[in-house]
């Protein structure tokens, strides 16, 4: 665990850089007590990725003072992931090559992996867009787990069609839960994963509640990985509208799946 802190704190400052240098200010160079960071305008964004790191950070810390395995903290995050079942224990060598399409969408998952701490810093999301049957949500489950592997990062998988379901049922006289708990836990995870966006009705209660959750992370700069089987401009005018569509992009590598449905061959 130690070790993973360590690496990810080289990751961060290869990717940030550091703030202070020789007591001073990395940017302005102006001289700086020990605990205090400058307010530079260079400075303060640097301080705004730093910020955003440390709840990672802290969560790393909290691990090491109970002394948690770091096998039963993956295992706990996977779990409350919520990836599908269906794809437990594939991995990035499982997934099919036999087309260029095929092989740049790979690709550019596996790069967004690489990249992780990167595109976790800058809220970078990815859109996949594509025919059913193509491996989307396959090469999103491999990614979410790679990224609880790796770095620890929480991670929040749901479809959504699933994530309206558990939305609708807080309205049940039943219920114990407010639509508020719902939507705030896929709020706050580090990462994302928000699958067949299109499948669900566009009323304007799903507006509502897809811009709330989209809205909120662009504006925090948590990152989003869509799925979805239409086109950007089927998105927004089916089934959203630009607003919400051009927040999802915003920022985000779109990655296009053009091969055929795999689920029909024998």
């Amino acid at each position: 665990m130690e070790q993973l802190r360590k690496d990810f704190c080289n990751e961060v400052f290869k990717i940030i850089g550091k703030r202070k240098k020789d007591g001073c200010c990395a940017f302005c160079g102006e001289k700086l007590s020990e605990n205090e960071y400058c307010d530079c305008p260079q400075a303060e964004k640097s301080n705004k990725y730093f910020k955003k790191v440390c709840r990672v950070l802290e969560r790393i810390d909290n691990y090491i003072v109970l002394g948690t395995p770091i096998r039963k903290v993956r295992k706990s995050l996977n779990i409350t992931s919520n990836t599908p079942v269906l794809f437990d224990g594939v991995t990035f060598d499982d997934y099919k090559v036999e087309s260029e399409s095929e092989k740049i969408a790979k690709e550019a998952v596996l790069n967004y992996s690489q990249n992780a701490v990167k595109n976790y810093i800058h809220g970078k999301n990815l859109v996949l867009i594509g025919n059913s049957g193509t491996g989307k949500t396959m090469l999103q489950t491999i990614l979410c787990k790679n990224l609880i592997s790796h770095w620890l990062f929480s991670c929040k998988f749901i479809n959504a069609v699933d994530l309206k379901g558990e939305i609708t049922k807080c309205f049940s006289s039943k219920s114990e839960k407010i639509v508020s708990d719902i939507v705030n836990q896929y709020k706050e995870a580090d990462f994302l994963f928000l699958d067949d966006i299109d499948k669900l009705a566009p009323t304007e209660f799903v507006k509502e509640f897809i811009y709330s959750l989209v809205n909120y992370r662009i504006v925090n700069q948590l990152p989003i990985i869509t799925s979805a089987n239409h086109t950007l401009e089927e998105l927004d005018s089916k089934f959203y509208n630009e607003v919400i569509v051009s927040r999802l992009i915003n920022n985000s590598p779109v990655i296009v799946f053009s091969h055929q449905n795999r689920r029909f061959e024998q």
